[in-house]
């Protein structure tokens, strides 16, 4: 069986390998596609898309950071995360704050640590932005029927478990 519920069927390698290569160049396509699309949904408040992934880790919507740190999360736990360095992570962070997307505020156990928080701007921005988001994915995938969505499920969530499994063993977060 394979990830749709089908049959697996067999097929040639040289078939398989022009297959993958075509679903490859697709996904750069769509790359730049979605980028293009975020460009204009979050450009409509300013934001590009680390100041978005900023705000998803502040709401709790990481795999890898827990929900309810009701204190925030720190500057070098948001760093991680994203994978990027501490001076470009407080660039982001400079921005997200003096628009009133959050606040940073000293640690009460540890003044030496600095911990940020969604405000409730920023809550409002995200939920915004999810509104938008999700009429567009509403719109995209119209032109499905059900069982196709339910292989699309399928797939991404393969595809999603290979990224939380190559991570896990390369001891990412």
């Amino acid at each position: 069986m394979n990830i749709s519920g089908n049959e697996q069927t067999i097929v040639p390698e040289a078939e398989r390998e022009q297959l993958l290569a075509r679903i490859y160049q697709r996904q750069l396509d769509l790359i730049w596609l979605a980028q293009r699309l975020n460009q204009e949904v979050l450009g409509a408040y300013g934001l590009l898309p680390p100041h978005f992934m900023v705000l998803e880790l502040l709401a709790g919507r990481h795999p890898q950071i827990l929900e309810g740190a009701p204190a925030g999360i720190t500057v070098s736990e948001i760093a991680r995360a994203m994978g990027l360095a501490p001076a470009t992570t407080t660039a982001t962070l400079d921005k997200l704050e003096s628009s009133g997307y959050l606040r940073r505020a000293a640690d009460p156990h540890d003044r030496r640590v600095v911990r940020v928080q969604l405000t409730p701007q920023g809550q409002e921005v995200l939920e915004a932005l999810h509104t938008r988001g999700s009429a567009l994915y509403q719109d995209m995938l119209s032109r499905f029927g059900l069982e196709e969505l339910q292989v699309l499920q399928n797939i991404l969530n393969g595809v999603y478990d290979w990224h939380v499994e190559r991570s896990s063993a390369n001891g990412g977060g």
